[in-house]
């Protein structure tokens, strides 16, 4: 953005006084767009185990900015919320906003399976529009064990 500022001198001196002069400025723009997302606080399990994470945004968006949130793989872990907004203009675009990632027991002896948590953001604002943000990698804890029962014979 640039600025124009005009001046006008005021001096007892003559030579200074009423000098008129247009000075120039340009504000240059050093604010990213992007979207910060902490480590997760471990891995979830089958036993219903949770894990969590928090997003911010890096700078101040134009408009407000939704950011959907999807596992891929729903039979090892869920998220919540499925989507976060952040407020444009309210001092909300940095504060942490937590997400909550469960473990799924699908009854399968599969060792622990490591899944994804992707995020997409969506704005009026340009420059958030589309923003892919990278997946975050978990762990859900296998609880199942290979076995038989035996009972009396009947």
């Amino acid at each position: 953005v640039v600025y124009i500022v005009s001046c006008t001198t005021t001096s007892p001196d003559g030579g200074y006084s009423g000098a008129v002069a247009d000075l120039t400025f340009t504000n240059e723009d050093d604010d990213t767009s992007s979207v910060t997302v902490s480590s997760v606080s471990g891995h979830t399990d089958e036993g219903g185990g949770t894990a969590t994470l928090s997003v911010k945004l890096s700078s101040d968006p134009l408009g407000p900015v939704t950011i959907a949130l999807s596992s891929n793989d729903t039979g090892e872990g869920t998220v919540s919320p499925a989507s976060l907004v952040f407020g444009s203009g309210y001092g909300t675009w940095n504060v942490n906003q937590v997400v909550t990632i469960s473990g799924v027991d699908d009854v399968i002896v599969d060792g622990d399976m490591v899944y994804a948590i992707a995020m997409l953001a969506t704005s009026g604002d340009a420059s958030y529009e589309g923003l892919t943000v990278d997946k975050v990698v978990t762990n859900d804890d296998d609880n199942d064990t290979a076995g038989v029962t035996l009972g009396p014979r009947s």
